[in-house]
């Protein structure tokens, strides 16, 4: 048990290595109230035997020192209350920073193992358990101290009462620790059903149009429903131990202190022991167990917190990132080769052995039939797959083993679904160039600049939530300046003319045309006028490649 809670220790303060220095001050200042906490009873015990003695001079300086301690504490709170809250607000967004930037890194692995309502706990839930979890820490450390000057005391004044005290305490710490371990338990399956409850959420706000249009709200509710009652059924178990510990194991401790309160009472009679000694024996008494309580119940906290250090240190430790050889490229040309490129995904092939060239200044097209793999292509080029065997070349260097920053700069990609950010134009294009000439330069290019002009605020017109406020034709070619903004050499156009008409193809073509002069271009389509236009085609047919023109 010891050696596990000092791996979680280990574990905690490595993952909060860029704040644990904050902790300090708030270490110090809250064993100094511990210490204080001790003394106080000492001179509540002296004040009723200086009154009871007719000690008033005494009575009054003990008075005075009890008013100094409990002030000096109220002091001390302050400053660890103010400590730890400026450790809690730092660290939350330490974390938060590094898991926001751990997920730009993630290829398409990750779906497999963190579900978007798993994301979404980590980055409110789990990082709050995280930066409570210091103050539990700090909780069992110095109750462990309180309890060895309260034990040394007890061996002072009665060794028969402190065996007994042991006895009891360790019966009720033991007791303690299995109810924490089932009530962890079954939190976990608790924090599991809630992973699946946002997650489906979120597909159902996602989604929200198809589950209308197609009638299907009872057949999604039946989710749901299942959800519910698996996560009521994980709660009412976790509860369940939670009360145990609350209520009967606290009758056990009424019992143990009634028990001593007749045993110092008849010692006090037989004037075997003084009132003030009795006061501080029931104080310190009382102290042993609140310090065993907040121990138990820090412990439980801890493994509670720490189910969300180790979800939260799964996320940071996904690292698909590699070591890399080459950390920059310059004056690409935007030659792609795959060379036998095979790929395959939960054991099921999705691409065999290809082979074909995208040559830079050319109109490359990839047809195929739907579900043939011509977005795995794209997805293999921009390295979010990386493959089951061969190699993907730029230039004639294997793009995995260029850095991926470096290397994502040169690749610009505009899917069918493309999103732009519910803030302006302006906003959403400053995201990739906060160049206002540039800007317009490329909308003009894209032939936007004067639809955007004619909005109520231009280009400070702010795009409503799923770009509700303008048609589709139009956020696409939006979306395509803003692409071309990135000052990319090979543009990837996946499936981003199919929902045009006739006019806006047009249009589209008319500025592939003038893209190829200096850029890879990179389609992806069913359109024949699109076809037409290409310098090469690559047919992708049941999974293998076939360059046709």
């Amino acid at each position: 048990m010891i050696k596990e809670y000092i791996n979680i220790f280990k574990n905690y303060y490595k993952l909060i290595s860029d704040d644990k220095r904050k902790l300090i001050p708030y270490y110090i200042g809250y064993f100094l109230e511990e210490i204080i906490e001790l003394i106080i009873p000492i001179y509540i015990a002296k004040i009723t035997e200086d009154l009871t003695n007719s000690l008033f001079i005494s009575s009054l300086i003990s008075i005075a020192m009890y008013f100094f301690l409990k002030n000096v504490n109220i002091l001390i709170s302050y400053f660890i209350k103010n400590t730890y809250t400026n450790f809690f607000k730092n660290n939350y967004v330490t974390l938060y920073k590094k898991i926001v930037k751990e997920i730009y890194n993630f290829d398409e692995e990750y779906k497999k193992k963190f579900s978007t309502g798993r994301m979404l706990n980590s980055l409110t839930s789990d990082i709050i358990n995280v930066g409570e979890m210091a103050d539990d820490i700090l909780t069992v450390i110095l109750n462990i101290l309180k309890s060895i000057i309260v034990i040394i005391y007890f061996f002072k004044i009665n060794i028969y009462l402190l065996i007994f005290i042991i006895l009891i305490d360790i019966i009720y710490i033991k007791r303690s620790n299995y109810l924490n371990n089932m009530t962890i338990k079954y939190l976990k399956k608790q924090v599991n059903e809630n992973d699946k409850l946002i997650g489906l959420i979120s597909q159902t706000i996602t989604g929200l149009k198809d589950i209308q249009t197609l009638g299907i709200s009872n057949t999604i509710n039946d989710k749901y429903n299942t959800i519910y009652r698996l996560w009521k059924n994980m709660y009412s178990s976790k509860r369940k131990y939670q009360v145990h510990k609350q209520t009967v194991l606290k009758c056990l401790l009424i019992l143990v202190k009634t028990s001593i309160y007749f045993l110092l009472a008849y010692l006090v009679m037989n004037k075997e022991m003084t009132i003030g000694v009795m006061l501080i024996i029931i104080s310190y008494f009382d102290s042993l167990f609140q310090s065993s309580e907040n121990i138990m119940q820090s412990l439980e906290n801890i493994k509670e917190q720490n189910v969300s250090v180790n979800r939260i240190k799964e996320i940071l430790e996904y690292n698909t990132v590699k070591e890399y050889e080459i950390k920059s490229l310059k004056n690409i040309n935007g030659l792609i080769n795959f060379n036998n490129v095979s790929f395959s995904y939960n054991d099921e092939r999705f691409l065999e052995n290809l082979e074909f060239v995208i040559k830079p200044n050319k109109i490359t097209v990839i047809i195929g039939a739907n579900g043939t793999g011509k977005t795995t292509i794209t997805n293999l080029i921009l390295r979010l797959y990386q493959p089951t065997s061969g190699e993907i070349l730029l230039d004639g260097i294997d793009i995995n083993s260029i850095d991926k920053k470096t290397y994502l700069k040169e690749i610009s990609i505009l899917n069918q679904e493309t999103y732009l950010f519910n803030l302006s134009i302006r906003q959403n294009f400053n995201l990739i160039n906060k160049d206002i000439n540039k800007q317009q330069e490329i909308c003009k290019f894209v032939g936007i600049d004067k639809f955007i002009k004619k909005l109520p605020k231009g280009y400070d017109t702010v795009i409503g939530e799923n770009c509700n406020n303008i048609s589709g034709g139009q956020k696409k070619l939006i979306s395509l300046a803003r692409t071309l903004l990135k000052g990319s050499k090979i543009l990837i156009l996946d499936e981003a003319t199919s929902s045009l008409d006739t006019n806006m193809t047009k249009n589209f073509i008319s500025i592939l045309k003038k893209l190829k002069k200096n850029h890879t271009v990179i389609v992806i389509t069913h359109k024949n006028a699109i076809i037409d236009i290409a310098d090469e085609i690559i047919a992708i047919d049941k999974s293998k490649s076939n360059v046709i023109k």
